[in-house]
């Protein structure tokens, strides 16, 4: 057979599958050859992404990754539709947030900017139709802000919209979800009040953790060969707060989808029985009334898999490395497009991140995910240094994605040479927040600015 015809083969079993077909001839240097890129995400991105190494640089640098149903299917191919969303997940760092958008635009995710869009109608038609909660968020990015300010990260347009929305906030109900604008002869914005069905049907749906908190998201698209797909990078922000990724995947309502992709490792917590298409359902009330869940299950249901309520166990500690899950590493690859004078650095990089992994425990007991345990996040979430309000010295802003693209004479289906991350000189941070990515984020309408400077540790699961 030949190499395309084994990795073909390899590409449609799950990795344990994979990795029994190489076993079976353990001398065999092609099944070595197919199994080691059967393993890798690499060529699994790349049939939608470009640039697919320098999208894995970014997810490197900044602790993002790609987790729900598209991760699944790394694990066990089968267990997607052809309309399933990409999700990323990225911690609320605002250098962070900014690399992700920047890297995943290049690579070929066009984003939504809702919010540019309603204030263009309105401008040049005269109305438009716009959601409360649309115009909270918006006012999230320029509170506090001169109006000078505000027009840079808003634009003017929008600024005028979440001005006027300010005037008429308290003598508004708070039942009203939604507005029809109009410009009066004047040229000053009135609201009018629409139906409360026309504001459920339009009002952007937050994603909401295990507790109701609301997170802010980045809905995009991507045109691949098999049409559209959506995009969507999910910020793990709240009101004076940050949610790691882990603790997104930790609060998913079943054990099927709780894995994920990084951009030197991926794992899935419970590949054990999700390799046989078995999934336990966490014992969340809230869970068995989502309608948007009972339709995810039944969707996998179709695609073969059986689900049953977690059992009402005694205490189970959990880790990522234990046998009823499964680590896959793959940060080696990145010697392919540095020189080898950064091999050492690239090293002590990945010891930090398996030290990152080794410390990340999840308890189990009576159905439920009652705690989860990252000690790194934990400890480094609490130090002050930052890029943007330390003296740090250039050692310190190093960058992965950087060092990728520096290398790039000219660009290659891995790599592009327009990635740039948002670390810089200390002199230049203060740019960031009036640059083309936080515009986007900010002009989405679907976002809050609910985001602190990045930290040395910003990139810990």
């Amino acid at each position: 057979m030949t190499t395309d015809s084994i990795l073909d083969i390899m590409k449609n079993l799950s990795i344990s599958d994979a990795l029994s077909m190489k076993n079976s001839y353990p001398q065999n240097s092609l099944l070595r050859a197919c199994y080691d890129e059967r393993i890798s995400p690499v060529s699994y991105l790349q049939d939608t992404f470009d640039y697919v190494i320098t999208l894995m640089a970014a997810m490197f640098d900044t602790g993002c990754i790609l987790s729900g149903s598209r991760a699944l299917e790394f694990f066990i191919p089968g267990s997607i539709c052809p309309d399933s969303d990409w999700d990323f997940y990225v911690p609320a760092y605002k250098e962070s947030v900014v690399d992700m958008v920047n890297a995943l635009q290049i690579c070929g995710v066009e984003w939504n900017t809702d919010a540019k869009t309603i204030a263009s109608d309105l401008f040049h038609y005269g109305k438009a139709a716009i959601s409360r909660q649309m115009l909270e968020n918006l006012d999230t990015w320029v509170t506090n802000l001169s109006r000078k300010s505000a027009s840079l990260i808003l634009g003017k347009r929008i600024y005028d919209i979440v001005n006027a929305y300010r005037q008429i906030r308290e003598e508004t109900p708070s039942d009203i979800k939604g507005f029809e604008l109009r410009l009066d002869p004047n040229n000053r914005i009135c609201f009018i009040s629409i139906s409360d069905g026309w504001a459920r049907e339009n009002e952007e749906i937050p994603y909401n953790d295990a507790l109701g908190r609301s997170f802010s998201i980045l809905h995009g698209k991507i045109e691949t060969k098999r049409g559209h797909q959506r995009v969507q990078l999910i910020i793990g922000s709240y009101y004076n707060g940050i949610k790691s990724c882990m603790a997104f995947v930790k609060d998913f309502y079943a054990s099927h989808v709780q894995c994920f992709i990084g951009g030197w490792c991926a794992s899935h917590l419970y590949y054990k029985e999700a390799r046989s298409k078995k999934a336990k359902i966490w014992r969340d009330v809230s869970a068995k009334n989502n309608l948007k869940i009972i339709s995810a299950i039944e969707k996998y249901k179709r695609r073969g898999f059986e689900f049953a309520d977690a059992e009402c166990s005694g205490v189970k500690i959990r880790a990522l490395n234990d046998d009823d899950a499964l680590l896959i590493e793959y940060g080696k690859m990145y010697r392919e497009f540095i020189s080898e004078y950064r091999y050492p650095m690239l090293n002590d990089m990945l010891n930090e991140r398996r030290e990152n992994i080794s410390g990340i425990s999840w308890t189990e007991f009576n159905g439920r995910i009652v705690s989860f345990q990252s000690v790194l996040e934990s400890y480094f979430r609490t130090k002050k240094i930052t890029f943007a309000g330390s003296e740090l010295p250039m050692s310190s802003r190093r960058r992965l994605g950087n060092i990728i693209a520096a290398r790039v004479k000219n660009p290659d289906k891995l790599r592009s040479t327009e990635y740039c991350s948002s670390v810089k000189e200390r002199e230049r941070m203060n740019e960031l927040m009036e640059g083309w990515a936080m515009h986007v984020v900010a002009t989405s309408g679907t976002t809050r600015c609910y985001l602190q400077d990045a930290t040395l540790w910003a990139w810990t699961l």
